[in-house]
């Protein structure tokens, strides 16, 4: 940490420092100076700042979740001493807002079917003293239907291979993702089904994988989800 210059030319025997924060270390540096010849002496102590008040206890709570969504509430936040006190918030480890005074958080975007634990960190903006609660849940899956019934990667007769992929509810289908290459340009076929093609390289890299698996991305209530599927060759 950086040194601090907290006062010059004294010639006083003591000094109070004032405004550090409780059950801090700080080290104390006194350097004693000669006018006359330009000398120093300089001597070096350490002192920890006794325990502050903690906020007091508070309560939180959570609205029903929805699939990217949250409020989180709690109690009045106080403080034995008067000095104000504020909330830290954090989502899943990550700081998601600091200084915050209201008694109410809405968490936006979410991922839908996803676990969370939120922290909510109550703050003396005076001695710096928290107490943090937490408070975990789960945000809603999307209500849909959608799946994929099946998928076949046919080598055909030509320099391509054809890729045939049904649906329960193909409207909902937004994009096809193989072996990390995306795929959003074919025809449909038949009344569920969609087709497209496929080089030899990029067939024979799927049918050498371990893990015969794809990404089929589609659109929900205004968002993007996608879910795996297995493929046959």
């Amino acid at each position: 940490m950086d040194e601090i210059d907290e006062a010059t030319d004294l010639e006083e025997l003591t000094y109070t420092f004032s405004n550090l924060y409780a059950s801090t270390q700080y080290e104390v540096k006194v350097v004693a100076k000669s006018n006359e010849f330009n000398t120093t002496s300089t001597q070096t102590t350490t002192v920890l700042t006794k325990d502050g008040p903690k906020p007091n206890d508070f309560t939180i709570s959570l609205g029903e979740p929805t699939t990217g969504s949250v409020r989180v509430s709690w109690t009045s936040l106080t403080i034995d001493g008067g000095s104000g006190v504020y909330v830290n918030l954090y989502i899943n480890n990550w700081e998601e807002a600091t200084g915050w005074v209201s008694n109410g958080y809405l968490f936006t975007g979410l991922r839908p079917n996803t676990d969370y634990t939120i922290r909510v960190v109550a703050k003396s903006g005076k001695y710096r003293t928290t107490l943090a609660k937490e408070i975990s849940f789960k945000t809603k899956a999307f209500p849909s239907t959608f799946e994929v019934t099946s998928a076949e990667i046919s080598a055909g007769t030509s320099e391509f291979v054809s890729v045939i992929i049904r649906f329960s509810n193909r409207t909902l289908l937004d994009r096809i993702v193989l072996n990390n290459k995306t795929y959003n340009n074919y025809f449909y076929a038949g009344d569920t089904g969609i087709t497209f093609s496929i080089t030899d390289e990029e067939f024979d890299a799927l049918n050498n994988a371990v893990v015969k698996e794809g990404d089929a991305y589609y659109s929900m209530n205004g968002k993007i989800v996608s879910i795996k599927f297995t493929y046959t060759n």
